[in-house]
Formats: structure tokens, C-alpha cells, sequence
């Protein structure tokens, strides 16, 4: 991961998906997770950065790691 925000996000994934080694690229559904995983994910990234994403904007996008952690940082540093 390159920055602060894609390692948070990815140990968030990481431990939600059970998983080891994460990319950018990498699909949070075509890991394995669901609409359940999916809401525990988005209430960690609320707790984490203070941002509320919409399970919906999650679910419409085929969301993967870089695309979030894209979005977190556009809502937590609209300026940037």
C-alpha cells in the first residue's frame, strides 16, 4: 500500500476477509465478502477516519481497496 490510509484500509479488509496479503486491485466481493462484511467494514472505516460512507455507494461500486481508500481520503481531505 502507498500511504497512511490504504494500510488502514487494508487492515481493516485484512482482518475482516481473513486475509494476509492485500493489493490495490484487489475486489472486497471477489475475496469473499458480502453485504454483512460489508457494514462491519464501512462502521470501522467510520470509527477509523470519522467519515460515513453509504452501504450504498460501497454496494453500487465495484469497490476495491485503492477505490476506497480513494474515497476515505476525499471525504476525510476534501482540499487535497
Amino acid at each position: 500500500m502507498t500511504n497512511d490510509t490504504s494500510r488502514r484500509v487494508a487492515a481493516i479488509w485484512s482482518e475482516l476477509l481473513n486475509m494476509s496479503e492485500l493489493s490495490a486491485e484487489d475486489n472486497f466481493f471477489e475475496l469473499g465478502g458480502d453485504s454483512v462484511a460489508a457494514t462491519q467494514c464501512l462502521n470501522r472505516i467510520r470509527e477509523a477516519f470519522g467519515c460515513r460512507i453509504p452501504l450504498a455507494t460501497f454496494l453500487e461500486r465495484s469497490m476495491t481497496l485503492g477505490k476506497l481508500a480513494g474515497l476515505v481520503d476525499e471525504m476525510v481531505n476534501p482540499a487535497r
